[in-house]
Formats: structure tokens, sequence, C-alpha cells
């Protein structure tokens, strides 16, 4: 009989090392603990500027709405420094203006947001009447340096302000509120438009607008926090929204910035709203730059205004050769001719892909009638090596014993069925000493 048979002697020649998934565990642990979501980092006050006409792409005008009642107005963007071009408001020609007729352009601030200043290139003039008047005003009324004739508390002489279309910027305080127009009015009696005028010219526009409210981002997918180990490519997604819209985003891994995923998308800051919401954004890196460890990946995302927000994940990293790679094992037998109470060396390795894959479980089988049997369980080293010794000690007559390596698993892979090609020993039996 076969020294391979019998139940009670596998068991005695089976000396397979205990599996240890502790390190698989905490890999586990690691990648799900931070799944939640986080709360947004903390966002500090921003700004910026809102243009129109000549201080505009293109000179448009996208953020100044108008409103008239018995008055003329021209929207003419860009200048071009023409005196008669821009945004303009002024009355009528000849004939009498109905009290209280109004024309106006009107920047309202967004919401969650103030007005700080605006800086404009203009010009307000109004002449010879008590009725007529023009300017700069906010719904609190505190602009009255930027305003001549009606509710100036001026007379009748001509009077005017701001340098033209040639002329430098004048700077106008707003206080912090929540809307800016520039006009021109007819008071509180009718006005002679026939020897008498005003108007309101803006040529250039900036508004400056103070926001305090920080963007809104959370995790939406990607292979961090649904997969707890990432090995190549691994992806982020999220969605960033904002009460002025979202003008970019960068993923840092551990801290350092990598310029692929510093992102930033359109906006157009000739609208009171610059930027849009981003709901669905991925930002994908390359873990094969990292180490087989944790790591932490941010995501932060910055506002038209450049308040910031930001989220982190955790994940684990292993980027060792994997079964999935393409699994080969090798096995090698030797010497190929032997006595019995001599020991034969078996000797291969697993490969994944071409690399070396540690930390898998091999099984060696001997063919025993029509199967294999499994009599000895290996793990592969860190250059995928297996190896062992096994003494031949119940073959007493001469035999031919064949041998193969079977993968049976690695920790997070299957293999499937591979299997080596075969390796023989012969063994030269002797018979037992009779008493």
């Amino acid at each position: 009989m076969s020294q391979f048979r019998g139940h009670k002697y596998w068991e005695q020649c089976y000396r397979a090392r205990p599996v240890r998934l502790l390190g698989l565990a905490a890999a586990l642990f690691a990648a799900f603990a931070g799944v939640g979501l986080a709360a947004p980092g903390a966002a500090r006050a921003g700004a910026f500027e809102v243009v129109a006409c000549d201080y505009a792409p293109g000179g448009s005008n996208n953020s100044w709405r108008l409103h008239t009642v018995g008055m003329a107005v021209i929207a003419a963007c860009p200048s071009d420094n023409a005196d008669r071009r821009g945004l303009v408001t002024r009355s009528p020609l000849g004939g009498l203006t109905p009290a209280l007729s109004v024309a106006s352009f009107t920047f309202d601030a967004p919401p969650g947001t103030s007005l700080t200043q605006m800086r404009a290139t203009l010009l307000g003039h109004r002449s010879r009447s008590i009725g007529w008047g023009a300017g700069v005003r906010t719904p609190e009324n505190t602009l009255g340096r930027y305003r001549v004739g009606a509710n100036s508390g001026t007379g009748n002489p001509d009077e005017s302000f701001g340098g033209g279309p040639r002329g430098a910027p004048t700077t106008i305080p707003l206080g912090g509120s929540g809307q800016v127009s520039f006009e021109t009015l007819c008071g509180g009696t009718a006005c002679d438009s026939s020897a008498t005028s005003a108007s309101m010219r803006v040529y250039g526009a900036a508004v400056t607008v103070n926001d305090p409210v920080g963007p809104a981002v959370g995790p939406t997918g990607g292979t961090i926090g649904s997969r707890p180990v990432q090995r190549g490519p691994a992806t982020i997604s999220f969605g960033a929204s904002d009460n002025v819209g979202i003008r970019a985003s960068r993923l840092t891994i551990d801290g350092g910035l990598r310029s692929a995923n510093d992102q930033s998308y359109p906006c157009d800051y000739t609208r009171q709203v610059p930027c849009a919401n981003q709901p669905a954004l991925t930002q994908g890196f390359d873990t094969r730059g990292l180490s087989d460890a944790a790591h932490t990946a941010t995501v932060t995302v910055v506002d038209a205004g450049g308040n910031e927000a930001s989220f982190t994940r955790e994940f684990q990293v292993d980027n060792r050769p994997r079964l999935e790679d393409g699994a080969k094992i090798t096995l090698g037998v030797g010497p190929k001719t032997i006595r019995n109470g001599q020991r034969a060396g078996f000797r291969g390795r697993v490969t994944g892909g071409g690399e070396p894959v540690p930390d898998v479980i091999v099984a060696l089988e001997a063919r025993v009638g029509r199967r294999w049997v499994n009599f000895r369980t290996l793990r592969s080293g860190p250059a995928g090596i297996f190896e062992t010794l096994y003494r031949f000690t119940r073959t007493y007559r001469t035999r031919t014993y064949r041998f193969r390596a079977r993968i049976v698993s690695q920790k997070g892979s299957e293999a499937g069925n591979v299997v080596s090609r075969g390796g023989r020993v012969k063994v030269f039996g002797r018979r037992l000493r009779r008493s």
C-alpha cells in the first residue's frame, strides 16, 4: 500500500501554518472607520467683484437690472469712451415729465451676501431745475454725497459728480447693504424737459460682494469608502454647493497636493452668482505611487468668494501583486531518485502578472490512484517562494511518485484551480526485516 494512503497518516503529515487574518481585519477596520459624513471644514469669509460694461470681458452687463417709469434708458456696453454710451438713465427730450418718473439700474446682492463697495467710472449731472435728480443710492439712502438735485438737499444750480468715461474711477462705500442703484428721477413736481435735464451714466462698474457663507461638501461615492483596500487607480466622488457657486476643488493625499487633482470650474464674474453648484464631481489618483499602508484623502472645495470647506477619508493601500493579475505556480522536486528513508525537496514559486505574490496558501499534492491527495500545506514567502522537505518512510518496493502544487487562496483574493506542472520522484524501496 502506498504511504500516501490512510486518513490518520494524512493527519500526521499535515503541517499547515495557521493563516493570520489579523492584518486583513485591521485593514477593514481602518477603511470603514471614516465612512460616515464628516462635518465641513471651517469656512473663512470671502469676497469677490461682479463687473459690468467697460470693466467686464467683452463689455457685457449681466448683473444690473433695469427699471423705468416715464424716463429714457440706454444700455450700450461697452461705452467705447463715448459720453452717451454705457448704462445710462436720463430725462426725456422735451415736454413735461410727470412727477415721480424714474429710470434706474439696480444690483441685488446674492442671498446670504452683502455689498461692501462699488468702484465705477461714472458721471452724474443735472441742470437748472429743482425737480431733477440723479445719483447712486441704497435702500438705506446713505449716499447723499453721490447725488445731485432732488433728494440731495440742494437748490437748482448745475451740478455734477464723477469723471466721465475717461476720468478716474470713483469708489463708493455701500456699508453692507443688500442693494445698490443708480438712477435719474423727477421729484415731487412735474419736471420741464425742454430746457433742463438730468442723467446718470455708468461706463464701467465693479461691485464688491461680501460672502461670509462657506460651501457645503460631502462624499457621494467612488472606490474610497466602497472598497476596504485600494490598489491601482482609486476615485473619490463628492458633491458641493454654495450660495454663489463652486469655483474649484482639490484633492490632497496625506497633505500633499497633486497637480492633476487641482481643478477649476467655469465661472462668470459678470453675474451676481458667478459659479454653478457641482453636485457630481469625481477626483481620481493612482495608489501605486503610495506605500502599502494607511493614508488620508482630503477633498477641499472653494466657492466664488474664496471660502473653503473640506472632508477627509482614511483608506488602506495594498498594491502587492495579486492572484487576479494572472496567477501562475511552479514546482521543482529533487533529487529525482532516492531511497526509502531519505528526503526529497519541494520548492516552487507563485506569481501574479509576472511578479512574485506572497502570503498565498499552497497545497502540495501526490497522485494516488485516480485522485490527487494533499500531503502538506505551505504559504509563499515575500519572494513568492514556498519550500519544504519530505522524508519517505513507507516505500517498501521501488515506486515513482507524481507531485504537483495547487494554489488554494490568498487573503482577499481567489485564483481558481491553478496548478503547477507535475514533478516525479523515483524511490527505491526496501523490505521489512523479518525477525
